[in-house]
């Protein structure tokens, strides 16, 4: 997967008389050895590898002309194999770099890299192009924007800093993300927030200004969430903290199996309301659809708008109607 990242990163470095390589403070490795070390992993999981990609990367000194080589002779390869950690590596080149503030300009490439911006830290980033999957992964601080579309898990356990993808983002936006903020400027896919959020280590937040796909903060601990726009079905599917809100309409099985947190739909909402909910509150402002409560074990459910029916042979939670309660389980 990685030996294509190895011959354009040997070709840089040969075209390159002033190029450096070190380990660390103390000890200098030779680029061989790191070549070795890289070889060791390619059979690997996602996991395993991306730490020694932007390590090694860490590892070699070089220069922006040499990064920009490294950038040039990435197409070249595109077709000898997989170079989707080339990211990964090319943010550890970046890290040596005195610059405070970057541009890569990555429009040249024949597809999207993974793993820009990974491990980001005090440090402005803009990224001219698209992205792959995992952009911004472990970020820290500072700032990343994507003048593109993003691929899947942008944000993946980030721990601080702002992310922004101008275009589309795809699933798992913010996955198990701690800290910080996510900006999508246009559509997200499914599952955004999966996870997100850890309930004593500060604020996290995601903001879609287009709409999002189903299961909007699946399994969500804390920290906000609002789409602007529509959600799909499920959202707060499993969640056991934060806030979620969705500006627009959503789709079927709001707060499906959710322990905790708010979600708050400012539109209408489909059929299952509240279906398996065990905490936590709904708001509705706009209309539900049919068996509202199904399979309720506890919490709130609060609805502005006209419904057509309240399952109330499985519902054992508390269902209020523009504000007055109609509904308590045991009756």
């Amino acid at each position: 997967m990685l030996r294509p990242l190895i011959e354009i990163l040997k070709r840089a470095i040969e075209e390159d008389p002033h190029f450096e390589s070190q380990q660390d403070e103390k000890e200098h490795a030779t680029l061989d050895k790191i070549i070795s070390n890289f070889e060791a992993v390619l059979s690997c999981d996602l996991a395993a590898l991306l730490h020694p990609a932007y390590g090694w990367g860490k590892c070699l000194i070089a220069d922006r002309e040499t990064i920009e080589k490294f950038i040039d002779a990435l197409p070249g390869y595109d077709k000898k194999g997989d170079y989707h950690f080339a990211g990964a590596l090319l943010s550890g080149l970046l890290y040596n770099l005195d610059e405070k503030d970057l541009t890569l300009d990555l429009t040249r490439l024949t597809r999207p890299v993974g793993f820009l911006g990974a491990f980001l830290s005090s440090r402005n980033l803009t990224i001219n192009g698209d992205s792959d999957s995992c952009l911004g992964c472990f970020m820290k601080s500072g700032e990343l924007t994507l003048k593109g579309h993003g691929g899947d898990t942008a944000g993946w356990a980030m721990k601080g800093g702002l992310i922004i993808v101008e275009g589309d983002a795809g699933n798992y936006t913010g996955y198990k993300m701690t800290q910080g903020r996510i900006i999508i400027k246009g559509n997200a896919g499914e599952c955004a927030g999966y996870e997100m959020g850890e309930k004593y280590y500060g604020e996290s937040s995601i903001i879609i200004e287009g709409s999002a796909g189903a299961k909007v903060g699946s399994g969500m601990r804390a920290g906000e969430i609002m789409v602007t726009r529509n959600a799909g079905d499920e959202v707060g599917y499993e969640m056991q903290g934060g806030k979620i809100v969705i500006c627009g309409y959503a789709r079927n099985d709001i707060g499906n199996s959710m322990a905790g947190g708010e979600i708050v739909i400012k539109g209408n909402c489909w059929d299952n309301l509240g279906h398996n909910m065990r905490y936590g509150k709904i708001t509705v402002e706009g209309n539900a659809g049919l068996s509202v409560g199904k399979g309720m074990t506890g919490g709130e459910i609060h609805i502005n708008g006209e419904f057509k029916s309240i399952d109330t042979f499985t519902c054992q939670g508390t269902i209020y109607h523009r504000g007055k309660q109609i509904y308590h389980y045991p009756l």
